[in-house]
């Protein structure tokens, strides 16, 4: 039970400000949300079980103990649940949290020879890995050199900004092109 007591405690102190919920639901790490469900539902599967067995032995009747470990049962599935939820929001790709995102948009509009980001997608491959997708339009009197040169300064730039981007794809493409596929995409 010290071993539950402290992963919570540690789980506490790292997620700062945040609710434990909201904590859990930002983590990109899957081993610390299993670890923290896990422990969590231990010890409320033990406190149930001790009111359970006490009722039971107090006021003889050992339909209470019964009555316990159907709650157990309840708590197990709720957090097998949470669990699943979580894992597969990880496998079918989570984006980047929203700060990662501003510092993403942040490092690339500032980019010399970038009108603008049209679109921008994220998707975390692992706890410290993210792969970044971005549609840019490029200012109309740039050469390919020009576009190749600002695509790998913006590369260099965000891998510097952020040591988990693992990849980076750009997609040079007007606004109008842009607005053009996302219409005939949401069709």
């Amino acid at each position: 039970m010290r071993y539950e007591a402290s992963a919570l405690k540690e789980f506490r102190a790292a997620k700062g400000s945040l609710s434990d919920f909201a904590a859990v639901r930002q983590c990109k790490d899957p081993c610390v949300f299993t670890v923290l469900f896990e422990d969590t539902t231990a010890l409320l599967g033990l406190f149930f079980a001790f009111l359970g067995l006490t009722a039971a032995a107090y006021f003889d009747r050992p339909e209470r103990d019964g009555v316990a470990s159907i709650l157990i049962g309840v708590i197990l599935a709720a957090t097998a649940m949470l669990l699943a939820r979580e894992s597969k929001a990880l496998l079918i790709g989570k984006g980047a949290l929203p700060h990662v995102q501003h510092e993403i948009m942040a490092a690339v509009s500032g980019a010399p020879d970038v009108e603008r980001v049209n679109d921008m997608t994220t998707v975390h491959l692992g706890p410290d890995q993210i792969v970044v997708a971005l549609s840019l339009e490029f200012k109309d009197d740039r050469s390919t050199a020009d576009i190749e040169d600002c695509v790998e300064r913006v590369e260099a730039k965000l891998k510097k900004c952020r040591s988990d981007i693992v990849a980076i794809f750009v997609k040079p493409q007007t606004s109008a092109a842009w607005r053009e596929r996302r219409a005939q995409l949401s069709n």
